[in-house]
């Protein structure tokens, strides 16, 4: 929280709100409306908790989630969740 807004302090930590201190401004531009800013924050959490899982799934399925399947699923669940 900022106690002089507008300063340069301010306007740094207001760049560095989304989940787990992403850029939301510098990914994806900083004209959002805050419905697009509010939609994008949700793909952003969903893909933190797939990438997740994706990790656990490997420790018990090792065989079938293999280092270069894996780096796959995870390419592809990022393109769906991020460029959508």
């Amino acid at each position: 929280m900022c106690s002089k807004p507008g300063s340069a302090a301010c306007k740094f930590s207001s760049r560095f709100s989304g989940p787990d201190g992403v850029s939301i401004e510098l990914l994806f531009g900083e004209n959002l409306n805050r419905k697009a800013r509010i939609e994008i924050e949700q793909r952003l959490v969903v893909l933190g908790g797939a990438l997740n899982a994706l990790i656990l799934e490997r420790q018990f399925r090792p065989t079938l989630l293999v280092p270069g399947i894996l780096q796959k699923l995870a390419e592809e669940i990022f393109d769906a969740l991020v460029h959508a």
